[in-house]
């Protein structure tokens, strides 16, 4: 079991659609996306690449943000801004085991993601759980 680089010892529960899992913090909401897994959600391979060409890596120390430690492998990941409609700061495992969200932090780059205008199912689905949390 992984457990969330923002609680410590909370463990992340696995969230299955598709061929996809992403790991859930029932107390943060953050959210752990394997690598891979954000072309897989995306659907279309342009738009992740554009996505994943956007990352640009910043100084913990510069904004000011601990480093956290990696679900996977423990080390402490590096800062990365993603530029889309408004810019994200996420962490991102150096060794290139996965991505960590934080709370809301995916739902803003999904609400970017559009496929022809149309959501991919798995967008869509997340959309929908990351809105409910969003609202509480």
């Amino acid at each position: 079991m992984l457990h969330c680089p923002v609680c410590k010892k909370e463990g992340l529960v696995v969230l299955e659609f598709d061929d996809i899992e992403i790991d859930y913090c029932l107390t943060c909401k953050g959210i752990w996306l394997d690598a891979g897994e954000m072309d897989l959600m995306i659907g279309n391979a342009e738009q992740a690449k554009q996505i994943l060409e956007s990352f640009e890596s910043v100084s913990a120390k510069s904004i000011n943000e601990k480093e956290r430690p990696c679900p996977i492998c423990d080390k402490k990941m590096e800062k990365i801004v993603i530029h889309t409609v408004e810019d994200q700061i996420v962490d991102r495992c150096r060794d290139g085991h996965g991505i960590w969200f934080d709370h809301g932090e995916l739902h803003s780059i999904l609400d970017n993601a559009k496929k022809d205008g149309e959501a991919s199912a798995i967008v869509s689905f997340l959309k929908d759980i990351l809105e409910r949390d969003l609202q509480k």
